[in-house]
């Protein structure tokens, strides 16, 4: 495995923007290389790391990264707007990268407060679990950010842009939730609006559609034929939501 570094960077203790992503089907995947974990990390991990170090080396002084198995981490040194712009196209550039390697990921952008040492490989605070929370829940592909972003943007020559921006839309993302009944936690559909990515706005919605599919199709094959794939409902929900992108664009245009 090739050698991979990101600058470590002096204490973080404070509000600051942070990004998490997650890679679904994990757990399947690493079952294919029982026995073999360094051909998994060397064919499939080393990838992945080679797009941390090319999205974080170009703000190097401003974001860091680390992860532990398939949970990715990016954060900045502090709340200013300039690391939100550095924080936001990274978000976007790496969610990007994986999708064309047809890598499933979920991805959340959040502002809160966060204990980081990186030499001490401590992280810890309010707002790594706001960002935790809100991938793990996301029940499909796509990248959101948290209401927190739209407060922390307030009183700033920043408080409408996402409202604004051409790259993200308001929609009811699907999420994971349980309800109680007689005593006894089961799934519920549900949903919250939030701020999401139009992932599509890269790819173009024909492209983003024939990427997702292909992608199913590769989950779907591992399962076999007769079996359901694990995690079809968020193929499905992200179809949804470039269907739903069609309607707002026009069937045949790109946005």
């Amino acid at each position: 495995m090739q050698e991979f570094k990101v600058k470590n960077h002096e204490l973080v203790n404070g509000s600051c923007w942070i990004a998490y992503f997650d890679i679904l089907g994990f757990k399947d995947l690493l079952s294919k290389y029982y026995g073999l974990l360094d051909m998994f990390v060397g064919d499939y991990y080393e990838k992945i790391l080679k797009e941390v170090e090319a999205k974080v080396h170009p703000w190097q002084d401003k974001l860091t990264a680390t992860w532990a198995s398939d949970s990715y981490l990016f954060f900045s040194f502090n709340d200013t707007i300039e690391s939100f712009c550095c924080i936001y196209l990274l978000s976007q550039r790496f969610f990007n990268a994986l999708i064309l390697k047809h890598i499933p990921v979920r991805g959340t952008l959040t502002s809160g407060c966060l204990y980081a040492d990186d030499n001490r490989r401590i992280y810890v605070g309010p707002g790594l679990i706001d960002a935790y929370e809100y991938s793990e829940k996301q029940n499909w592909i796509g990248l959101v950010l948290t209401p927190s972003v739209k407060q922390a943007l307030k009183g700033t020559d920043f408080s409408d842009y996402l409202d604004e921006a051409r790259d993200l839309i308001k929609y009811d993302v699907p999420i994971k939730k349980k309800k109680n009944i007689n005593g006894v936690m089961q799934p519920e559909l549900a949903s919250e609006r939030l701020y999401v990515y139009k992932f599509s706005s890269f790819f173009g919605l024909s492209d983003a559609e024939k990427i997702i599919r292909t992608m199913y199709q590769i989950a779907k094959n591992k399962f076999g034929k007769d079996q359901k794939c694990s995690y079809e409902d968020k193929y499905e929900n992200t179809l949804k939501f470039i269907e739903h992108l069609k309607q707002k664009s026009g069937i045949n245009a790109d946005v």
